[in-house]
């Protein structure tokens, strides 16, 4: 298969190879420039290489000054100059073209393909007359310097170099201008048939003159030096300059110039008189007479030329334009008369274009006659530009939008009539009607709505995601998608859903933005692209549904889920776990009863029943988070309450911390339990130490609420805020608050996601078990409250402990007895016990504390057993063989609330007393006092514990 062949690339593509071909060109120029040297003086009547020189530079850059110079060391050399001129003299040469280039391109406007009169004009000027006299200065100057010539011959030398190079440029370079600019432009060095055959006869005329001008007519006339004979020429080139214009004229000018000083060179012409010096002035006076007369003709010429050219591509353009064009274009005088109209108008009028003429608006358009006539009346006022929609009934009865432009003409400063366009735009403002419905549409939907292009610059945005992100349109349109923010630990990024979007086809997932007030919401998006009639991709479109309040439901839920789950088992071992600490405080605390027991012995056992008291402590954390502690709930005045509080915290906290309380003027009354309340609050306020090492503020501040029903505590899920719990399906009424604030470290939302989960902990090691703040969540959830925590880091850390408020203006008190210690317990008068307990060390302690109390102890593992002992015999027959029941409340076959509900059934006035490890309600306690129960008993317990409400439940 055949290899297309690769054009040839230019000369001038490859630097060096161009300008070795211009240093040789120079060369040769220069050796024809000596040839034609005046035979008597020596004088080199042209230096073609000025001309050569200056037109490279034009055509082609600065970059050829390197074959410029080149060359034009070559030629001292060879001509036999001194070595200083081989420096100066190409020095002066290449920096005349370089400076005469630079003239022409800086200080005029000047186009090298000679198109104006002006440019053959700034030619001779700028490249011939000024910038050569660089070349003849510093040349004249390097020969007086090494002794060539005098100083006396030095004016006449700088004389003859000058005119030499300017006639040279004047004479040679319009024609390589005009030839090298036909050249680059492709259009070949040659011209075509048509050109030839027209420039035949005007050549060939001007040869013939020539030849007899400069050959043997000038020697038969009696006149020698005479210009009148050379000027005979000129009608030739003035035929030529009309004919083929300023191509051929300086083609004509350089012929003649050839022509002239050949023969002069060769002792012809009329030039050729007894004075030497004298036949070289008129023959350069002649020459540059020549240039300066045809020259300006033919660019004259061309330039008309050109002009006739471009005004009939006009013509012919405005009449396609007045022929094709879809929009009415007019032209009227000032009676508002039509002098042209296009096509269109005329089919708009239903009128042939021929008949418009002298029509006004009253004659077209009768029904808006009136107001176009007005608008005309402006713009013939003088008024720069109306410019308006109008709508218009056509003469075929069809309803038209129209952009009507009206601008004034003016003649001698007065206005004569008016220019006008009346673009028709009805399928414009059909779309337009058509975009403001689906605009108001999109501004309707509250999901969010986006355009961008296919970077992800934003060009459309609706009314939803504008109230989203607290910016207008305006604002947000011409951005990147990038100035929405993003989270990429929580959504996809916004450059991977660009990527996605553009290699996919669209893309869906969920995605964190940030507002204008930096507040991060998470949307629900789905992107896709959008394609154009061609099915080309153009842009993207993007969907969002703002899912921040669902997700903060999800994961306040999923916070609760787990909080609830871990609060279950919790409860399930604390209940393990205080039936075996009741076990070891009851075995420790037996032997201590004894008088003769060492005290070594003593010590140890001491240490035991305190190590399991500080045990009991932490079961009491764990139940308090799972909220299976046993509260006992009154009401409570939360003002001098916390200013108790307050007050036993500043005698153990550090003097650098401030504390404080803010309330009003109460009541703040709510149902709690002191004892748990009194820790919640030291537990914060103990994180709150440890968030201030160098010290700060604790403040607490008490306020009331009024809620509607159904309405939530004010708990905001924005950046800084963590609400694990609040009460669904709130009940209207007065809430109290409680606000808990330090100005410490703070927390990140890290550490806030897992804030209440117990065994968490921000602090080293042994410094903390991470169940503090696990147990105030417990605790307030158990008091039917809610729980808010605002922080962030470096800014410290609020709680907000919302409680209802409790109507009661004033708080009961109950008595409770105060616990001697062992040897103070209550002793027991021989009354029999029944203790039912399925846990066997915690049946066998209890036991044996209780018959070391004085009493007598019938024991059974559970309820079943403890109804079947009761009915045998022994028991059956004596209804108050048995003064007291105490039995754990749950056990397996049979609890101990149905054992005392089958045993009251038959002994009626039974007494029992209940103990347990889970927590109890309000109404559980209720109940058991209904079936039976005198009081419930905790688990563990010491003796003290069990002592007072024996003796309470005997003698009541």
């Amino acid at each position: 298969m055949d290899q297309p062949v690769r054009p040839l690339r230019p000369l001038s593509d490859y630097p060096i190879l161009f300008n070795l071909a211009l240093a040789v060109l120079h060369v040769l120029a220069a050796q024809l420039g000596l040839l034609l040297a005046h035979p008597e003086t020596h004088v080199t009547l042209v230096w073609p290489p000025s001309a050569i020189a200056l037109a490279a530079v034009l055509l082609f850059g600065y970059r050829v000054w390197p074959g410029l110079f080149i060359g034009d060391v070559v030629v001292a050399v060879m001509e036999g100059h001194p070595p200083l001129m081989w420096a100066v003299g190409p020095v002066g040469n290449t920096l005349a073209a370089v400076v005469g280039a630079w003239l022409l391109r800086s200080f005029v406007d000047f186009d090298p393909h000679l198109r104006r009169v002006k440019d053959v004009f700034w030619l001779a000027l700028g490249g011939g007359l000024l910038a050569t006299m660089i070349a003849a200065t510093l040349g004249v100057g390097a020969l007086t310097s090494s002794g060539r010539i005098t100083a006396q011959q030095a004016p006449g030398a700088w004389l003859s170099w000058w005119l030499g190079d300017t006639v040279a440029v004047s004479v040679i370079a319009p024609a390589l201008l005009v030839l090298g600019t036909q050249i680059k432009e492709g259009d070949g060095p040659l011209p075509d048939r048509r050109t030839l055959a027209r420039a035949a006869l005007p050549f060939t005329l001007l040869i013939a003159v020539n030849v007899s001008v400069f050959g043997g007519v000038a020697q038969l006339l009696p006149q020698r030096a005479g210009l009148p004979v050379a000027f005979a020429v000129f009608p030739a080139l003035i035929w030529i300059a009309m004919r083929l214009d300023l191509a051929g004229a300086s083609l004509a000018v350089l012929i003649t110039a050839i022509i002239g000083i050949t023969a002069t060179a060769l002792g012809y012409g009329p030039f050729t008189g007894p004075n030497p010096n004298q036949n070289l002035g008129v023959l350069w006076g002649f020459v540059g007479v020549t240039a300066l007369t045809t020259l300006p003709l033919g660019a004259a010429v061309r330039e008309r030329r050109r002009a006739e050219e471009q005004l009939a591509v006009r013509q012919q353009l405005w009449e396609s334009l007045m022929a094709n064009t879809p929009d009415l274009v007019y032209f009227k005088d000032a009676d508002h008369g039509l002098i042209m109209a296009s096509r269109a108008y005329a089919e708009a009028v239903d009128h042939d274009e021929d008949d418009l003429v002298g029509k006004t608006a009253a004659d077209l358009w009768p029904r808006e006659a009136e107001e176009i006539m007005a608008d005309e009346r402006r713009v013939l006022a003088g008024e720069p530009m109306i410019r308006k929609e109008r709508k218009a009934t056509t003469s075929r009865g069809e309803e038209r939008w129209y952009l009507l432009t009206k601008v004034p003409i003016y003649r001698d400063g007065e206005v004569v009539g008016f220019f006008a366009i009346d673009k028709d735009i009805t399928e414009r403002k059909r779309t337009e009607e058509q975009l403001a419905f689906q605009s108001m549409l999109l501004n309707q939907i509250q999901d969010m709505v986006t355009a961008t292009d296919l970077e992800g610059h934003i060009t459309y945005v609706n009314q939803a995601e504008c109230r989203a992100f607290g910016k207008p349109a305006e604002e947000l349109i011409g951005d990147s998608v990038t100035t929405y923010g993003e989270d990429p630990e929580r959504g996809a990024t916004q450059q991977e859903i660009i990527d996605t979007t553009r290699t996919a086809g669209q893309w869906r997932g969920e995605v964190v933005n940030v507002t204008v007030d930096g507040r991060k919401i998470t949307l629900d998006s789905r992107v896709q692209l959008i394609r154009d009639e061609q099915g080309e991709p153009v842009g993207m479109l993007g969907i969002s549904t703002d899912i921040t309040e669902r997700k903060a439901m999800e994961r306040k839920l999923r916070q609760q889920e787990r909080l609830a789950a871990v609060g279950q088992l919790a409860s399930g071992i604390a209940h393990d776990f205080r039936n075996l600490l009741t076990t070891i405080i009851l075995y420790a605390e037996l032997p201590l009863r004894r008088d003769d027991l060492p005290p070594d012995l003593a010590r140890n056992l001491r240490t035991i029943a305190g190590e399991a008291e500080k045990a009991t402590d932490l079961v009491q954390q764990i139940l308090d988070f799972s909220s299976s502690a046993m509260i006992d709930r009154q009401p409570l005045d939360l003002k001098p309450f916390v200013e108790d509080v307050l007050g036993i915290l500043e005698r153990t906290l550090p003097e650098t911390m401030e504390i404080g309380l803010e309330a009003g003027s109460g009541p703040y009354v709510v149902m709690a339990d002191p004892g748990r309340l009194q820790q919640a609050i030291t537990n914060l306020a103990t994180n709150a130490r440890d968030a201030m090492p160098g010290g700060g503020e604790l403040r607490l501040m008490l306020s009331r609420l009024q809620l509607a029903p159904g309405e939530a505590p004010p708990m905001t899920e924005t950046p800084g805020h963590t609400s694990p719990s609040h009460p669904a399906g709130t009940e209207g009424g007065a809430w109290v608050r409680l606000t808990v604030s330090d100005t410490g470290t703070g927390m990140t939302e890290r550490v806030q996601q897992h804030l209440f989960e117990p065994f968490f902990t921000t602090k080293d090691v042994g410094q903390g078990t991470g169940l503090g703040l696990a147990q105030v969540y417990g605790i307030v959830r158990q008091h039917g409250g809610a729980i808010d925590v605002e922080t962030a880091p470096g800014e410290g850390t609020t709680f907000h402990l919302y409680l209802p408020a409790h109507e009661e203006t004033e708080a009961a008190s109950e008595e409770r007895e105060e616990a001697a210690g062992p040897s103070g317990a209550p002793q027991g008068r021989g009354e029999t016990i029944l203790l039912v307990e399925d846990e066997e060390h915690v049946r066998r302690a209890t036991r044996q504390m209780l018959e070391v109390l004085g009493y007598r102890v019938v024991t059974a593992a559970n309820g079943r057993e403890a109804l079947a002992l009761c009915q045998s015999p022994r028991w059956s027959t004596d209804r108050h063989a048995i003064d007291l029941v105490i039995t754990d409340l749950v056990m397996p076959e049979m609890g101990g609330v149905e054992l005392v509900r089958e045993l009251s059934a038959t002994r009626h006035g039974l007494k029992a007393l209940g103990i347990t490890g889970y927590a109890l309600e309000e109404d559980d306690l209720t109940n058991l006092k209904a079936s039976g129960f005198v009081s419930v008993i905790r688990k563990p317990f010491e003796t003290e514990d069990l002592a007072a409400p024996i003796r309470r439940a005997l003698e009541s």
